[in-house]
């Protein structure tokens, strides 16, 4: 089962330039994307102006509205202060804009306790107000934010939410089809007309029927009329970094099974940073306790991280001080990874069984290309007797 969160900021963005100009605070005043109206302040909208509205439409509004054009540059360190406390407490996110993004909450133990305690971290740290919606389906659960979100955190959304997550199709059936967003705009416009309004009553038709009317749309009518979705989150937040994640069947106190749960961890992550050849010196461990709230460690190092070795020691370093409590779960972020820097360095691995037989093939194409004696370890190189003659004796008079 997937629990799939959808939060929105409400008015994130007339937020984000009070915060930026004082002086736009209590006036009216618009936030204006390819002439139109991204978001407006509350003096704004109480002098009727909408979104999406023209901006020529909201000028003749209200006369003394000012107009602030959206900058990118301002709003990211806004946008990334929300989606970093989400990263707190989600392993999977994806922004969907400057206000919205998807989370995945699957791997949490009690996904709803989660969700309630992550709107609370929002506001306490950013003074932002969220609205949110959680189902098993992605574009569902931005439905859900639609019509229930205004109650985020309450026990009256918990329950919305469940229906939505467990029984979606007794979710959806009241809804009408302008709300069933995967399908296309001329689709909902065509099952109107062929007098269908709600998801309820689309979801009653025989499957024959639909595909009679629309062929290879058929099945995701029917998808969508039932609640359903298989669209995944993807990680795109934060950006140029790698995820791992450990669970236990059960809590884990022994020294052991920490052990081999660090060992887990710095192999997957390992394994991903070698593959797409970056590196990073940053380096986040969420513990998750059996009781309490997760404990969250961050730690910055001097050396790059790039395999799993150099991974696991970071890990075994953040670990030095041990849990009190047992655990339940760990995951580990690299972020702000940079393009791997490979030096002729690495070759003091190849004493090491399994990093010799990555790297054989390669050492082998170029000893057929530049002969047998292309590379050769450090200790096999032979010099002239005259060169280590000087070497010994600039080593006993010090003489150059």
């Amino acid at each position: 089962m997937h629990y799939i969160l959808h939060l929105s900021a409400l008015h994130f963005y007339s937020f984000v330039f009070t915060e930026i100009h004082s002086a736009l605070r209590g006036a009216p005043f618009v936030v204006e994307e390819a002439k139109r109206v991204l978001d407006a302040s509350p003096e704004a909208l109480a002098r009727g102006v909408r979104l999406g509205m023209r901006i020529a439409e909201a000028r003749t509004l209200v006369k003394d509205c000012a107009i602030v054009e959206r900058s990118e540059e301002a709003l990211r360190p806004y946008k990334e202060a929300w989606l970093d406390v989400c990263a707190e407490f989600a392993d999977v996110i994806e922004p969907e804009s400057d206000d919205r993004a998807y989370l995945d909450l699957s791997a949490q133990p009690d996904p709803y306790l989660t969700a309630r305690e992550l709107r609370l971290a929002l506001h306490d740290r950013t003074s932002m107000a969220f609205r949110g919606g959680m189902s098993s389906a992605k574009w569902l659960s931005r439905v859900v934010c639609e019509v229930a979100g205004h109650r985020f955190g309450s026990a009256e959304w918990v329950e919305e939410c469940k229906t939505a997550t467990l029984a979606p199709r007794d979710f959806v059936a009241s809804l009408p089809l302008s709300l069933l967003t995967p399908l296309a705009p001329s689709t909902r416009e065509r099952l109107r007309f062929l007098g269908y309004r709600t998801a309820g009553q689309v979801a009653d038709l025989p499957q024959e029927v639909l595909r009679e009317q629309f062929g290879e749309e058929a099945p995701l009518i029917r998808l969508c009329a039932l609640g359903k979705g298989s669209a995944p989150v993807r990680a795109l937040y934060p950006p140029r970094s790698v995820f791992a994640r450990v669970s236990f069947d059960s809590p884990v106190e022994a020294e052991g099974g920490l052990l081999d749960a660090v060992r887990d961890l710095a192999e997957e992550l390992g394994r991903k940073l070698t593959d797409s050849e970056q590196q990073g010196q940053r380096l986040n461990l969420r513990i998750e306790v059996e009781s309490g709230a997760p404990e969250v460690r961050k730690r910055s190092f001097a050396k790059p991280l790039r395999d799993a070795r150099s991974v696991e020691c970071a890990l075994q370093a953040i670990l030095r001080e041990r849990p009190q409590a047992p655990i339940v779960a760990m995951s580990a972020r690299l972020p702000a990874l940079q393009p791997a820097r490979r030096t002729q360095s690495d070759f003091r691995y190849l004493s090491i069984p399994s990093e010799r037989r990555e790297v054989e093939p390669a050492l082998h194409t170029i000893r057929e290309q530049y002969g047998a004696k292309s590379v050769v370890h450090a200790s096999d190189l032979s010099f002239p007797r005259r060169v280590k003659l000087l070497k010994l004796w600039r080593d006993a008079t010090g003489w150059n």
